[in-house]
């Protein structure tokens, strides 16, 4: 490959057009699958179904061959069996398409001929210059332009987190949680077996990209070690790399081998070049996406020492053991700050850290205790326990004691009370997300209901609110983020 690989991956993130080669109207087809997700995305670029044997798939006019498009091509997509991919990358070489995703499986990961017909395909291809994604590969997805070529119904809202996958199916259900959870993306690429476009090379795209904030990396071996390194060093200096490793195991070795032919590394050795070049590593697909949300969209605490306002004191006794734990400190509040917290909390609060609200619902309460201590030199990030989650709460409890009096109009009761408490906890977020602008500390908080919405709001000047289902998550994120803040200062790139 060329070095521009900005300019050459654009083709794969940014196409105006795409052809999917074996596009199907038969549904459970891989082919049926691109098609129908390109459309239900909102994909606003041509789209060219190619097949012989159909007239027209999902209202679009079926090609019989990719010559046949009168059109330039920017992106193919080759979901067609193994035994026809090196005649069609041929056809996709003389039309001059700009990129390449090879949907179909069949090849290294199944033994000796699969292997040999990837080395016959990856030469093709690198001989012609092209750009290919995989084979073997779940597909690819760029948000800003809503381009959904993915073997799944997915379409996660936009974002800054860009994800690179060696596992499609790992990716997706990652990708399905962020779209739950309401999260935002910005690309997506399943590596696959990465026969030409190697998890590097995008590492190397992703850390220009405008649209990328914090990247993901799901990894089960690594083929040029030494230059991947030296590119996630490199691009962690300026934005957060987050990695899982699969196959840390034997068991797992052996199941990364079958699944996509890739010798799983050393992970002694792996994990040591992650620390040194900066990438943060997740043990978990769920801590993976929680430390990206934290990092998109908080600032970065520059010491160790936590605050905690909790709702109720259980809370706060395990979120303290979960920031020991993990080497941080539970701050300890001046005197000034607590003599100030006396003025807005009841006589019998805590009066020391943890700040235990002791269940008051009072937004003016909630929002001046995360003010004063957040604003302690003390504290260097806080965590609110139980403050998210009074609305949902308090509708379920209203809506039951309506029910059991009987109340005439209940649905309309309920409406009122639940725009009264939601406005009172967007009031509240609004409020945190000012006060992190204003101190540059990160404040997280943690649901008091784990059913509660999933709707974020992203603030449009600056940091926005991160609610977590558990005090953990929040203890482990802000240790991820800690170690991050260490690098750049060991890097010289932050204070």
């Amino acid at each position: 490959m060329a070095k521009n690989f900005t300019t050459e991956l654009n083709s794969i993130f940014y196409p105006e057009s795409i052809a999917v080669i074996g596009a199907s109207n038969r549904f459970a087809k891989w082919g049926s699958f691109i098609m129908s997700h390109l459309l239900a995305g909102g994909y606003q670029g041509r789209i060219y179904p190619i097949n012989p044997k159909e007239k027209e798939i999902y209202g679009r006019k079926v090609y019989t061959k990719l010559a046949a498009v009168p059109e330039n091509v920017d992106l193919v997509v080759i979901t067609t069996p193994v035994d026809s991919i090196l005649d069609i990358t041929r056809q996709c070489i003389d039309k001059r398409v700009g990129g390449i995703v090879t949907v179909t499986s069949g090849f290294s990961e199944t033994g000796a001929d699969g292997k040999q017909i990837e080395k016959d395909l990856a030469d093709l291809v690198n001989a012609a210059k092209i750009p290919m994604i995989g084979p073997n590969t779940m597909g690819v997805m760029c948000t800003q332009k809503k381009m959904f070529a993915l073997g799944a119904p997915l379409a996660p809202r936009r974002g800054d987190i860009s994800f690179i996958s060696q596992s499609g199916n790992l990716g997706v259900q990652m990708l399905e949680w962020a779209e739950q959870q309401g999260i935002g993306m910005s690309k997506f690429v399943g590596s696959g077996n990465e026969s030409v476009i190697r998890k590097d090379h995008i590492l190397e795209y992703y850390a220009d990209d405008p649209d990328t904030k914090v990247i993901l990396i799901y990894l089960e071996g690594v083929a040029e070690g030494t230059r991947f390194m030296k590119i996630a060093e490199e691009t962690a200096a300026k934005k957060p790399i987050i990695a899982l490793k699969g196959g840390r195991t034997e068991a797992g070795g052996e199941a990364a081998r079958s699944h996509t032919g890739s010798m799983a590394g050393n992970t002694v050795i792996l994990g040591s070049a992650f620390r040194q070049s900066g990438v943060i590593e997740a043990k978990t697909p769920s801590d993976m996406l929680n430390f990206s949300v934290a990092m998109a969209n908080l600032p970065l605490p520059k010491g160790l020492r936590i605050g905690v306002i909790t709702f109720g004191g259980g809370w706060g006794v395990i979120t303290c053991d979960a920031i020991v734990e993990q080497g941080m400190q539970v701050a300890v509040l001046s005197q000034d700050i607590i003599e100030k917290l006396d003025k807005v909390l009841p006589p019998f609060w805590s009066r020391r850290n943890p700040v235990d609200l002791v269940g008051q619902i009072n937004q003016e309460a909630f929002v001046e205790s995360v003010k004063l201590v957040t604003s302690s030199p003390d504290v260097d990030a806080v965590i609110c326990l139980g403050i998210v989650g009074v609305t949902s709460m308090g509708i379920r409890s209203f809506s039951a004691s309506a029910e059991a009096a009987d109340l005439d109009n209940v649905e309309y009761a309920v409406r009122k009370a639940r725009d009264k408490l939601f406005t009172i906890e967007r009031g509240y977020l609004n409020e945190v997300n000012e006060i992190m602008n204003q101190t540059h500390k990160p404040v997280i908080n943690v649901s008091l209901y784990a059913g509660g919405s999933h709707e974020r709001y992203q603030s449009k000047t600056g940091y926005s609110e991160v609610v977590y289902p558990t005090p953990e998550t929040a203890v482990n994120s802000l240790a991820a983020m800690y170690h991050h803040y260490q690098y750049l200062k060991g890097k010289g790139t932050m204070e």
